[in-house]
């Protein structure tokens, strides 16, 4: 069965970005423009990677991971920050937060196909 990732970007861009950096992998790969409609998505197919944005409309990145951690359904699904918040304090943040990656845009495609193996591979075990 292919690893179900949601990604979670207000840039539909952004969207066919990470889509092509894991084409070569056998994902099954759904979006959502915001965290609100992330969460819903989630609650109807939970998947096991997240991958989102920070700053997003209705809901943002960071109450979205805390949202998703604070339920018990959700304790095997790991979760990914890519933003173009890459401060060091931002990284804290997001880990304090429950963030199990987080990822600087721009990134590089590859490290991208990676680092996301490499999450799912550690949430698995």
């Amino acid at each position: 069965m292919k690893p179900k990732i949601l990604v979670v970007d207000g840039d539909q861009w952004m969207h066919g970005l990470v889509r092509s950096a894991l084409r070569d992998e056998d994902y099954a790969i759904t979006t959502a423009g915001d965290g609100i409609t992330a969460l819903t998505r989630a609650l109807e197919d939970p998947p096991e990677l997240v991958i989102s944005d920070v700053r997003m409309r209705g809901m943002s990145g960071w109450r979205l991971v805390r949202t998703m951690r604070a339920q018990r359904r959700f304790t095997g699904t790991a979760f990914m920050f890519l933003t173009d918040m890459g401060s060091t304090e931002s990284r804290r943040h997001g880990f304090r937060l429950g963030a199990d990656d987080y990822l600087h845009k721009p990134f590089h495609p590859r490290e991208l196909a990676l680092r996301v193996a490499s999450v799912l591979c550690r949430s698995r075990a």
